[in-house]
């Protein structure tokens, strides 16, 4: 995997901050901010078009230093609606290091700017992929594409009014600017979309022709002849326009099932702004698959940074870093069972070139030492990795949503229905009582005791895990997560050990299991078993949900009735949208990653009813949706689904 980071940052005989990799400056020599203002603000014409706007959506190619941002930021703050919000999406393909950052802000005279002082401070590490930042007091949502715009454009879901295209000069950084590119920005683009470039060239004005724009020159910047201001007005379509933001009769929601998944889900609603019931039928929040009092992140690396990958990657790095009460950072060791595993481990590192401190390799030695435990083998540190403690994360939550949630519980619901032409769902209890209605629900109770009929294109398996709790001397002074064959968490002067995956039912603890546990982690340890064995007692049993591929299911919920009913219009367009039960979503199959997928969970979510740009590139969207089998289905038609 090719580096991201760029070199080191050099500055000309001017002071201008300038590009080794691509031989030119970030900003023009004739002000940085004028080019911003000028070029890109005014080139789109962002006063006069965003006045009162309650949201307005930049897409750019090529983040530089971020002076566009602050530029699209001045023009929004002071025409919008003081309540509107900004979403900037914007593709770098090598993100600066963060004292190259805070070097080019310097030079460029904003170094005292508080947006710019905030991006400093959350700037995120150069790993591939989407990023998140909330700026501003919440007016801001910045994502930034960490990648080549050839490969980002097609992973990203979002409809941009304004578009700014500013990387390296075409003729130093020509694949920016090729016609595939451009098309792929004009698929994003919103009928009228306004775009604005410092460049002229010609190929770049034959490239915004061909993609469906209407091209004007206009007096360039800085001594230069020309630029480009366009205007998005196809005269033919090539694919639909990106959908516009969904609208609710009300931001109410009611969100069934309070573990670790729905609360962190309503409490996430609760901040943009919804009133959400939360119900569930035990008494107590976190009784059943959340009732593990530790929930340790699991995350996946692997030498060709597959989905599963990528997910925990992007759903780790999701995780808002003000907002952590809870939750305790440990960080994990990832132990490899022998010398061989820790070469293919370093193989894997070395591969994927991560920055040092997203995840390296330690050797026995090192590990031992982070550890504060005797460790026979090395293996992969993954410092961002954290603990929760699961009641005080919850009751965080629970806290900080206060009175734009009500909790119910004791609530034990038969039926999600919604009769034709109504905007609310209604959700009721065996005898029909309703217990709650909103026009958004989101299902994240797992064992699905509804009359509403199971997707049965993607059946869930009920997995049986049982934790152990572990006094051993060896481990005493144990300060972060180890994990191999089994996984140690310390707290209070012990470690939770775990977990099993059986298929039995019992709900009681099994001696066996501890057992298990025992086994699994001294191997871990290099140590007889017997001892650890011994030391062993009963944790917890809890019920995960898992599906076929491992992977959880996040999102509006498909309609397979309606499928199958539509199966030959389906399968002969997969261009298609499939069916689904609008405003009706799932959040299920977690597995045994509930703390990584619940922060995606509640991500994917409350964007998708806001109308945000994705937190998640389209393959990654694609691989949790709860629709994600239906289409294989439709086509093996031995599957039939019930209809009500």
């Amino acid at each position: 995997m090719p580096r991201l980071e760029h070199p080191p940052l050099r500055f000309d005989t001017n002071g201008a901050p300038f590009s080794t990799l691509f031989g030119d400056v970030y900003r023009s020599r004739a002000g940085a901010m004028a080019e911003s203002e000028a070029v890109f603000s005014h080139g789109c014409r962002l006063p006069e078009r965003w006045s009162g706007k309650q949201r307005a959506c930049v897409l750019e190619i090529g983040f530089g230093v971020g002076l566009n941002l602050l530029a699209a930021y001045r023009a929004f703050h002071l025409h919008a609606h003081p309540a509107g919000r900004l979403d900037f999406v914007s593709i770098e393909a090598h993100p600066l290091a963060h004292s190259d950052l805070l070097a080019a802000h310097e030079a460029c005279g904003v170094a005292n700017e508080p947006l710019l002082r905030e991006l400093a401070t959350r700037w995120p590490l150069a790993l591939p992929g989407l990023h998140r930042l909330t700026l501003a007091g919440g007016r801001i949502r910045l994502t930034l594409a960490f990648g080549e715009a050839a490969r980002m454009l097609p992973r990203l879901a979002l409809r941009a009014d304004t578009i700014f295209l500013d990387g390296f000069a075409p003729q130093r950084n020509p694949s920016a600017w090729e016609e595939p590119v451009l098309r792929q920005v004009a698929r994003l683009a919103a009928p009228d979309a306004r775009l604005a470039t410092y460049t002229a060239a010609a190929a770049v004005r034959h490239g915004l022709v061909q993609a469906g724009f209407a091209v004007e020159r206009v007096e360039g910047f800085g001594g230069k002849r020309e630029r480009i201001n366009a205007r998005y007005a196809p005269r033919w379509k090539t694919w639909l326009p990106p959908p516009p933001p969904p609208r609710w009769e009300s931001r109410q929601a009611v969100v069934v099932g309070a573990g670790l998944a729905g609360v962190t889900i309503a409490a996430r609603l609760v901040q943009e702004g919804w009133q959400v019931v939360l119900l569930d039928r035990q008494h107590l929040h976190a009784s059943e698959g959340s009732s593990q009092p530790l929930l340790a992140d699991h995350v996946h690396l692997s030498p060709d940074d597959n989905l599963l990958a990528r997910l925990s990657r992007a759903a780790l790095l999701l995780r808002d870093p003000n907002q952590t009460a809870g939750l305790l950072g440990l960080g994990r060791i990832a132990l490899a069972n022998s010398a061989e595993a820790f070469s293919r481990q370093q193989h894997t590192l070395a591969t994927l070139d991560y920055p040092t401190q997203f995840a390296c390799a330690l050797t026995a030695a090192e590990a031992s030492d982070v550890a504060r435990c005797s460790l026979p083998t090395g293996g992969i540190w993954i410092p961002g990795s954290m603990v929760a403690q699961t009641n005080l994360r919850i009751a965080a939550l629970l806290q900080e949503a206060r009175d734009a949630l009500i909790w119910r519980g004791g609530c034990e619901v038969a039926s999600v229905q919604r009769a034709p032409g109504e905007l609310n769902w209604r959700v009721a209890d065996g005898r029909g009582q309703v217990l709650a209605q909103a026009p958004v629900v989101v299902l994240c109770d797992a064992s699905a005791r509804m009359a509403l009929p199971p997707l049965q294109s993607m059946p869930l398996r009920r997995v049986r895990g049982q934790t152990s709790w572990l006094r051993y001397p060896l481990m005493s002074g144990l300060r972060t997560v180890v994990g191999g064959a089994a996984y140690a968490v310390p707290f209070d002067g012990q470690a939770l050990v775990g977990s099993t995956y059986d298929d039995h039912d019992a709900a009681e603890p099994d001696p066996e299991s501890d057992r298990s546990n025992a086994r699994r982690l001294a191997a871990c340890l290099g140590t007889a078993p017997d001892s650890v064995i011994a030391a062993a007692r009963p944790g917890v049993v809890g019920f995960r949900w898992t599906a076929a591929d491992r992977l959880p299911l996040v999102g509006e919920m498909p309609d397979e009735a309606s499928a199958w009913a539509r199966r030959e219009e389906l399968l002969k367009n997969d261009r298609l949208p499939l069916p689904r039960f609008t405003g009706l979503f799932c959040v299920r199959g977690l597995g045994s990653r509930g703390l990584l997928w619940s922060t995606l969970a509640a991500e994917v979510i409350a964007g998708a009813l806001d109308g945000a740009p994705s937190v998640l590139e389209r393959d990654l969207h694609e691989a949790i949706d709860p629709a994600r089998g239906l289409r294989h289905a439709l086509r093996h038609s031995g599957l039939r689904v019930t209809t009500r």
